[in-house]
């Protein structure tokens, strides 16, 4: 038996198929679903009549969510009246997909063809699917506002990663939600909301980035101000595609409906726990357990109010500038690299602490770090700098090539002795709290000497007049660990992101300002 064309049971026909040749383009992301992912993000789907309903994935890939679709669609037939049927069969042929893998496309549609044979024993040709070899952010506009259902797992991949001449086709696109370093997932947040129905729903399985770093902000905007979040559940720092390293969420977005009240979920490995609930701060979005979060204590400030926060030095050649300490006299510092044991000057070094590795307090290895800058964090004219201290100028100097190579060959000539980047320079000097950039609780620990250098790392220096003990002790704090599990990035093993952006809007006690 063969299906009905659709002009028999609904007045719209199904697009014609759109082929678009993808050879030669750079198209990565593909990660696809697992089963148990698909079968949860379909439920409140398959919770709803399926009767002329049209459903879209933009980027279809081999049909891991449309294929369950179909095959609910024929199980419901199987039982139904002659108007259900009709109303289920104009669902089945208005099935929408996209994919910019040829390959890929043509086993959705024999997939989707073996389906309705095996269950309903209809034959079909493959090329009478909806099916199209395309790249769905090329040929929206046709289909904008048409469908009650957009579901799918977007591509993971940045902009930047693309081709030049389609990132650049991209960045021209018009597309709001684009904010420079890009993921092309949150740009298809944007493509789903425009391929929807007013009221249409959105189900995505996503990178959870989008809740909190500076590329998903226009997106949280939009959500924020004209559509609702129905649902969102957060895998946490579970990674549930096998081989990627990728930390995700599933996105449930009623359009056009702000008011909607949001059902927030985390993952524990087992099940989703619905406890946790959606706040905001100032740099992003965030999962919370209200159980761990305790209210914001009246008149606290944030910590970026009382206090500068900055990245270490940044050398982009640690192995030539950061160097071992075996021993030292009066004039010399005794030092390790490459197998060797050498001198250099004592007045052409600092101490530098590597923050990431510090316990207590302290190092795991005494180091020195080459510092060819004035005490202002001017960079020394290259003769000075030789005559001054002619051995370790000697070990740069044999290193020069490695120095030059920075920044892929472009790095500045002139400079060819100095640190790859002058951030960190002056502002890493002075007392202050070092923290590294991941850790799986609060690890932050003050450096008492000013002219000690830091990287791999964050540094915290107190505006006002705070006692440093006073502050360590708020910031190794359960409420900061609490906060950082909030709204930072998690990571495998329990490990959580300590960057500026996440730490900066900690609210700090008002008895440590008024102290």
């Amino acid at each position: 038996m063969v299906l009905a064309n659709l002009e028999t049971v609904n007045p719209i026909k199904p697009h014609t198929r759109i082929e678009v040749n993808t050879s030669g383009l750079k198209y990565l992301g593909k990660v696809y679903t697992p089963k148990w992912i698909v079968d949860h993000m379909l439920r409140p789907l398959f919770g709803e009549s399926l009767e002329c309903v049209k459903v879209c994935d933009p980027a279809c890939g081999e049909g891991d969510f449309l294929a369950p679709i179909v095959e609910e669609i024929c199980k419901r037939m199987a039982g139904a009246t002659a108007l259900e049927r009709a109303g289920l069969r104009a669902t089945l042929e208005y099935i929408t997909g996209y994919d910019v893998d040829g390959a890929a496309v043509r086993n959705c549609r024999q997939k989707l063809t073996k389906i309705v044979n095996k269950i309903l024993g209809w034959s079909r040709d493959d090329s009478q699917w909806c099916i199209h070899h395309a790249d769905a952010l090329d040929v929206w506009k046709r289909d904008q506002g048409t469908f009650d259902w957009v579901v799918g797992n977007p591509p993971y991949v940045r902009i930047q990663h693309l081709e030049a001449d389609r990132r650049e086709k991209i960045r021209s696109g018009g597309w709001k939600y684009f904010r420079g370093a890009c993921d092309m997932y949150i740009i298809f947040f944007e493509l789903g909301l425009h391929l929807l129905k007013d009221q249409g729903k959105l189900i995505f399985i996503s990178p959870s980035g989008w809740l909190r770093n500076d590329a998903g902000k226009v997106l949280r905007k939009s959500l924020e101000l004209n559509h609702g979040i129905r649902a969102l559940y957060d895998f946490g720092n579970h990674q549930v595609f096998p081989g990627v390293s990728t930390y995700t969420c599933i996105s449930h977005i009623c359009k056009g409906n702000p008011d909607e009240k949001s059902a927030v979920y985390r993952y524990t490995g087992n099940r989703f726990n619905d406890s946790y609930r959606l706040v905001q701060s100032d740099s992003g979005w965030g999962v919370a357990d209200p159980a761990s979060v305790k209210p914001k204590p009246a008149g606290a400030a944030k910590l970026r109010d009382i206090a500068d926060i900055h990245v270490g030095i940044q050398t982009l050649a640690d192995r030539v500038f950061i160097l071992e300490v075996l021993g030292l006299n009066e004039e010399f510092v005794i030092v390790q690299a490459d197998g060797r044991r050498f001198p250099v000057e004592k007045k052409a070094v600092r101490r530098i602490l590597k923050a990431s590795v510090m316990k207590q307090g302290q190092d795991k290895i005494e180091r020195i770090v080459i510092y060819p800058y004035d005490c202002k964090g001017k960079l020394l004219p290259e003769e000075a700098f030789k005559e001054d201290f002619p051995l370790a100028y000697a070990w740069l100097l044999a290193n020069k090539a490695r120095l030059l190579a920075r920044d892929k060959g472009t790095f500045n000539s002139k400079k060819w002795f100095g640190f790859g980047r002058e951030v960190g320079i002056r502002s890493a000097q002075g007392e202050k709290i070092i923290t590294s950039g991941m850790n799986p609780s609060p690890n932050f620990q003050i450096c008492e000497d000013p002219e000690t250098l830091f990287y791999s790392g964050y540094c915290i220096k107190p505006r006002l007049n705070i006692d440093l003990g006073a502050l360590l002790r708020e910031l190794n704090s359960p409420a900061m660990a609490a906060h950082v599990q909030t709204f930072a990035q998690p990571f495998r093993g329990g490990w959580y992101s300590y960057a500026k952006r996440y730490i900066q809007d900690f609210p700090v006690s008002p008895d440590l300002i008024r102290a």
